[in-house]
């Protein structure tokens, strides 16, 4: 086996094993997930920042997810190397950049994203674009990032995730935290949707998004 895939299998083992001894995960509509053969817009809901890797671990072996992370995520020293080693594409870029390079990073961004979905990939994006309290989902109208994917790509399924108890995490946001040796309960939602109406643009799907979370409605 080639060194990369070998290692990135090493990190994906490991961290599979540290994420079950600290999480009891139970999943409703893994079914919908797996009916997804051949790739998906997956948009979980944002509760900490285990958010990810936890998404990503419960669906190996099952589909390889490809995160999108904010560019500042992406380039922390640390985390580089694990972002690169997963395919994360990363989203955005500092505004002290000239606008040139700007606009070449976001053409960029869309290649790579358009690029995954063309070779099947699980795409996964949160729509959020930051960190909630685990109480409201809130879908800033102006963020227009699934809009634009769900454009390019009609074809594509969107997978909704409604994620529940991480934002108890340390990596999260509410309380109470769990002790020492607890491992935390967590609950995820998935529901997938088909031929989704674009209809009103980013503000008017981005509610329904919100919806979905907060209530639970169809999209």
């Amino acid at each position: 086996m080639p060194l990369r895939p070998l290692l990135r299998a090493s990190v994906r083992a490991l961290a599979h094993l540290v994420i079950r001894a600290s999480y009891r995960v139970d999943i409703d509509g893994g079914d919908q997930a797996l009916s997804c053969v051949e790739g998906a817009i997956v948009v979980p809901r944002h509760v900490s920042r285990i958010d990810a890797p936890l998404l990503m671990s419960e669906a190996w072996p099952y589909a390889l997810l490809t995160p999108t992370v904010w560019h500042a995520e992406y380039e922390h020293w640390l985390q580089r190397p694990f972002m690169r080693l997963f395919d994360a594409i990363p989203l955005g870029s500092p505004k002290a950049l000239p606008p040139e390079e700007r606009r070449r990073r976001t053409e960029e961004t869309k290649r790579r994203l358009s690029e995954a979905l063309a070779r099947g990939a699980h795409l996964m994006i949160f729509a959020e674009g930051s960190i909630g309290d685990g109480v409201r989902a809130e879908v800033p109208p102006g963020l227009s990032g699934v809009y634009d994917l769900l454009a390019a790509h009609p074809g594509k399924p969107l997978l909704l995730i409604d994620v529940r108890g991480l934002e108890r995490s340390r990596f999260g946001r509410a309380g109470p935290k769990p002790g020492p040796l607890e491992r935390l309960d967590v609950r995820l939602v998935i529901r997938r949707f088909d031929n989704v109406s674009l209809d009103g643009g980013p503000p008017v799907l981005n509610a329904r998004i919100e919806r979905f979370f907060n209530e639970g409605a169809p999209l």
